[in-house]
């Protein structure tokens, strides 16, 4: 039986930008869209993966464990006709800033991304690299304090791009939707984060990134 086949991302103002951590021989993955009127150019797409790795380190960093470090970031231009990839490696790697020992590599914090419409298409969503064992409660829920600073810095990823002028936002790709959706892009409006701890077992030791 054949099996059919995913269309690929159209949507040349559209622009995925993934950032890549490390944690001991594990590789996390990190990613989220950005878009632009009128496409993207090879430096516009440095530019913007410039303005994430700074957001990184002036937002979240403090707030993961030294386990974890941010190795590398990558831009994909969603134009099938000019398909624009970036690799840019952060050397010397990003440590995380928070004291005390890591958690298990699965235990992480949700940044639930809201673009202000009901239904799970309109949602979004990127789990924490880790969290240190400080942060983590007897109940298994985390620290107002850890929970705060979180909800800061995804807040400030809203903005974080200005040097190129786009927009975080929920990429519908094709194929994964009712047609209509396919391709649409909605602007992030604000985040949730939770203080109850989840888990992302692709994070666990031979479950995959």
């Amino acid at each position: 039986m054949r099996m059919p086949v995913t269309p690929l991302p159209n949507n040349p103002d559209v622009c995925k930008i993934s950032l890549i951590f490390q944690r001991d021989t594990r590789e996390f993955v990190n990613s989220f869209h950005i878009r632009r009127g009128g496409g993207w150019t090879v430096a516009q797409v440095t530019s913007a993966i410039v303005d994430a790795i700074s957001w990184w380190n002036s937002n979240i960093r403090t707030s993961i464990p030294a386990a974890v470090a941010l190795v590398r970031a990558e831009g994909r231009v969603y134009n099938p006709a000019a398909p624009i990839v970036v690799t840019t490696n952060v050397s010397p790697a990003s440590v995380g800033g928070r004291g005390g020992t890591a958690e298990a590599a699965n235990v992480s914090l949700t940044l639930s991304e809201r673009t202000g419409l009901a239904g799970r298409a309109y949602r979004g969503r990127m789990y924490v690299p880790g969290i240190a064992e400080p942060d983590v409660s007897t109940d298994d829920k985390a620290a107002s304090v850890i929970v705060a600073a979180l909800s800061i810095g995804a807040a400030a990823l809203m903005s974080a791009f200005p040097d190129v002028g786009a927009v975080l936002g929920i990429f519908h790709r094709p194929g994964l939707l009712p047609k209509p959706l396919d391709n649409l892009f909605t602007v992030v409006t604000g985040f949730v984060v939770e203080n109850i701890i989840d888990s992302q077992r692709r994070r666990l030791p031979g479950r995959g990134r």
